[in-house]
């Protein structure tokens, strides 16, 4: 179960990013736009400028979350391996002392 929740985490965010750029490039096409009919205008350069910060602020942002999200995995999956070598030490570990009673039943008769 836990696949398909980490999957529709995936779905929204993608979702979210896609609606991101969407906005951000409308509004970098329309301040482009206008910066071509009025060049001298310098709140315009300033608009496409800070628009331009914008995008890729929100682009860093956006990766940072894609690299987290990685090593969160990575860690989470190093974890369970660790667990399961673990279990599997213990349960051979189990197994020995086990083993080591009978033997020292068969040296004591």
């Amino acid at each position: 179960m836990p696949l398909p929740y980490r999957y529709n985490l995936s779905k929204m965010a993608n979702l979210k990013d896609l609606e991101y750029y969407g906005h951000i490039n409308a509004a970098c096409s329309i301040a482009k736009e206008y910066c071509e009919k009025k060049p001298d205008n310098n709140k315009l350069k300033l608009l496409s400028d800070s628009l331009i910060g914008i995008f890729f602020w929100g682009h860093a942002q956006e990766q940072d979350r894609r690299l987290y999200n990685k090593e969160l995995s990575d860690m989470r999956l190093e974890k369970n391996r660790a667990i399961t070598r673990a279990r599997k030490a213990e349960a051979k570990a189990n197994e020995l002392e086990k083993e080591i009673k009978k033997l020292k039943q068969i040296i004591n008769l």
